[in-house]
């Protein structure tokens, strides 16, 4: 069974690639350090131009024909509180559940993992408790049935497709500037607590990226 860095490596080497090669920009991935993705809640971002998005990757759990992935491993807990309002503040934000858990399925799907995977948007994730606390994202391939369990089951919609992520990188009001904010209003905040270093440091690194960005998008 991979670990799920093995996962976010080989998805975000073919995302960065694939999108610099569509777009004929170059795309980067900035990753947080365990500390900092404890606390923002995502595993790499992906950035290009002025736009990109924000991916948290899980490794699969199988059993069968039922996959597993599971969230909110964290001290807080609150993870996949955090990506549905970063979400709903109008960002590219996804859950990337891949649909292999081997080596060999690496070899052998390589150049096209992005299509054996599974996309979410955090709102597509509700739990019957909230999003808080220990959570299982279920997928039954015998049923193509989805479901998010935590003391109680229930049901999820189909993922949305590769198509549609690309789609809202590339979608115009998708600005890191917005983004920058966004975590200002929602990491500095949030919980009344007070502002800190480590969230600093990617207010920072986003409004920098907008320069550069910018500054690609120009030439």
């Amino acid at each position: 069974m991979i670990s799920e860095k093995t996962v976010e490596l080989n998805l975000t080497t073919e995302f960065i690639n694939w999108l610099s090669h569509q777009h004929n920009t170059p795309y980067f991935a900035v990753g947080p350090t365990q500390a900092q993705e404890a606390q923002w809640g995502f595993d790499a971002g992906v950035f290009g131009g002025a736009t990109g998005a924000l991916i948290q990757y899980k490794r699969a759990y199988v059993n069968g024909t039922t996959w597993e992935w599971k969230l909110n491993r964290t001290k807080a807990k609150d993870q996949l509180d955090r990506l549905q309002k970063l979400e709903a503040a109008g960002h590219a934000v996804f859950f990337a559940f891949p649909y292999f858990n081997t080596l060999g399925q690496i070899q052998s799907h390589r150049r096209r993992l992005l299509v054996h995977t599974f996309w979410f948007k955090p709102s597509q994730i509700m739990p019957t408790g909230g999003p808080n606390g220990h959570h299982e994202v279920r997928f039954d391939s015998a049923t193509n049935k989805w479901s998010v369990h935590s003391d109680q089951g229930s049901d999820m919609p189909q993922p949305v497709s590769l198509a549609d992520v690309i789609s809202s990188i590339d979608n115009a009001h998708n600005q890191l500037s917005e983004l920058a904010r966004s975590f200002n209003e929602i990491f500095m905040d949030d919980l009344e607590q007070p502002p800190n270093s480590e969230t600093e440091v990617l207010a920072s690194t986003l409004s920098g990226m907008c320069i550069i960005g910018r500054g690609v998008g120009t030439q």
